[in-house]
């Protein structure tokens, strides 16, 4: 394959993580009326009043969305790990955790809106079963949370290691990495709390958590496209090159 092609690839896989972002900002946020999600200690009726009815269409849509959008983390991670591969050379014990855990994040990231959408679908014919399957997709999304720190600490421990000699990331963001994934550790006591900052829509569990990941996210995604885009110059055909090297020899 042409090597700028190969590179131009590289950046679209990249670009599919903003793109995720903000498909779920609109979808799962807005739409979905989840800043900050319904009152986990609502009653089967308080839920369907509050939430699936009051704003019925919004999620429906929204959920479907996100089912969408949710995968295009997939392409983000993948590229992710193509480049931390490249630092390791014969080891890919860190890119390879985090291939793994970022696919199986993508796969959550779109099954649990898919939950949800389920239970916008029919919200007032069975209040019961709607909090249900509410609670379900709630505790699958954050329950699971190991697999998205495993991803985030192995990013933090290769930022870490590889700080000086063939640095893609700063070391800082190695341990933001690694502070943002070790902060999910709380999200077990959703299983037994239903308001304060550890409940699913508390302020640690909800905002601090999905805030600190988002920090993350941004923080690698800068890095990544800087290191993509100084790949795609030095990858430029000669004639692309050629004017400015000769401006700056006029100079």
């Amino acid at each position: 394959m042409n090597p700028r092609l190969q590179v131009k690839f590289e950046l679209a896989a990249a670009l599919c993580g903003p793109l995720f972002v903000i498909g779920y900002i609109i979808f799962w946020a807005v739409l979905g009326h989840n800043v900050p999600p319904p009152s986990p200690g609502y009653s089967a009726q308080e839920l369907v009043a509050n939430y699936y009815g009051k704003y019925h269409d919004d999620i429906l849509l929204g959920m479907v969305g996100c089912a969408v959008v949710g995968i295009l983390y997939l392409p983000w991670c993948a590229q992710l790990a193509v480049q931390m591969k490249r630092v390791e050379g014969d080891a890919h014990i860190l890119s390879n955790i985090e291939l793994l855990g970022g696919g199986i994040t993508a796969w959550l990231l779109a099954e649990c809106p898919a939950i949800w959408a389920l239970a916008a679908s029919e919200p007032t014919s069975n209040p019961d079963l709607v909090q249900l399957t509410h609670r379900h997709a709630w505790f699958v999304y954050d329950l699971t949370y190991l697999i998205t720190t495993v991803e985030m600490v192995a990013c933090g421990v290769f930022a870490l290691v590889y700080s000086k000699s063939r640095a893609l990331f700063p070391a800082w963001a190695g341990w933001v990495a690694i502070i943002g994934g070790v902060s999910f550790l709380p999200l077990c006591a959703i299983a037994y709390v239903t308001s304060g900052p550890f409940a699913l829509n508390g302020g640690w569990n909800f905002f601090f958590v999905f805030g600190i990941w988002l920090f993350w996210f941004s923080t690698f995604t800068v890095y990544m496209l800087k290191d993509i885009l100084k790949r795609l110059q030095d990858k430029a055909p000669a004639h692309e090159t050629a004017p400015f090297a000769s401006g700056a020899l006029s100079r």
